[in-house]
């Protein structure tokens, strides 16, 4: 999920429809070469460069990702929220962003201030990287809560909304394979610049650009990466971005099923996971403004049904950081 404050102050940027469909095409493959875009939109190759290049200016297209399931390497996924007494000074935040387990850093309105999403192999692990936060914040907390990932459910760049056709395309798979230290290389590149070419990463990594592409070839294979994406910054595009926390009854796999598809298939929804703690479900959700977000929520109160306990949303204003390959999971120089 991308709300980014670089670009504060900007009121929304205007698109029309073949920027609409570039931005999908690199929301399904962030790497396909532009002259594949073009054909995509029917514009010239030229054409479309230019049209990605003001996107870039704009500061509607923030960046280039690869989503890497960090499962694969034992590790589990933690979200942590929290309410201060406080806002945070700039040097408590650049801490925070600078944590090796930290993958993402979300700033909202409503009972939680912050979002703070953490990658451990235990609980143990878990438990001591947020001792080390709240060292930072240094007795700034008033409430905390954590939820851990049991089940991923959809992930978008753009809600069904934006783009009824999309499909939720990540690369699944159960076949093993252990990266080495290359394999580890080539995703701390491509984690944050996933449109790098074979050549760039072949220079930085050493070996050819034809090694390169076998090695991205196995490790999408393997379900390693499961996507080229891009960051966006929905403030632009007039979007605003809330989380939903859901607490639902002891569910049957069937009425388990049934809130998966809800989730699945709802025009508003960017992404949702299953959670354990004190809540069940977690989602995000990508509206034009409060009256669409309440229809939204009226909308999942509906379709939850009988099987909703309560819940709580927050607004998302910033975000300070958002990586699918903390620093914690790369090797040493």
């Amino acid at each position: 999920m991308r709300l980014v404050s670089e670009h504060e102050g900007k009121s929304g940027v205007k698109i029309d429809e073949k920027d609409r469909k570039i931005l999908y095409e690199l929301s399904r493959n962030s790497r396909q070469p532009i002259q594949v875009i073009a054909r995509h939109v029917h514009l010239s190759r030229d054409g479309t460069a230019y049209r990605i290049h003001r996107l870039e200016q704009s500061g509607v297209l923030q960046g280039y990702k690869t989503l890497v399931d960090v499962s694969k390497f034992g590790y589990q996924s933690f979200h942590l929220f929290m309410r201060l007494h406080e806002p945070l000074r700039q040097e408590v935040i650049q801490k925070l962003i600078a944590h090796h387990h930290i993958r993402a850093i979300l700033k909202f309105s409503g009972v939680y201030d912050w979002e703070l999403a953490v990658i451990a192999k235990s609980f143990e692990e878990y438990a001591k990287v947020r001792r080390e936060i709240l060292a930072f914040l240094d007795g700034k907390v008033q409430d905390m809560n954590t939820v851990m990932i049991t089940a991923p459910i959809m992930a978008r760049t753009f809600p069904l909304r934006f783009f009824p056709y999309q499909k939720d395309d990540r690369a699944r798979s159960d076949a093993e394979y252990v990266p080495d230290r290359k394999d580890m290389k080539i995703l701390e590149i491509i984690a944050n610049w996933a449109n790098s070419s074979l050549l760039e990463i072949a220079s930085k990594t050493g070996g050819s650009a034809d090694m390169i592409a076998y090695r991205l070839k196995r490790l999408r294979a393997s379900g390693i990466i499961q996507k080229h994406m891009i960051g966006v910054n929905y403030d632009l595009l007039n979007q605003s971005m809330y989380a939903v926390l859901f607490s639902t009854k002891e569910q049957s796999s069937k009425d388990a099923a049934h809130i998966r598809e809800v989730l699945s298939t709802d025009s508003d929804v960017l992404w949702a996971v299953q959670v354990f703690g004190s809540w069940n479900y977690l989602v995000y959700l990508c509206v034009q403004d409060t009256h669409q977000y309440q229809q939204a929520l009226d909308r999942l109160r509906d379709q939850f049904g009988a099987q909703l306990l309560s819940f709580v949303t927050l607004l998302a204003s910033e975000e300070f950081k958002y990586t699918y390959f903390p620093e914690g999971m790369r090797v040493s120089p």
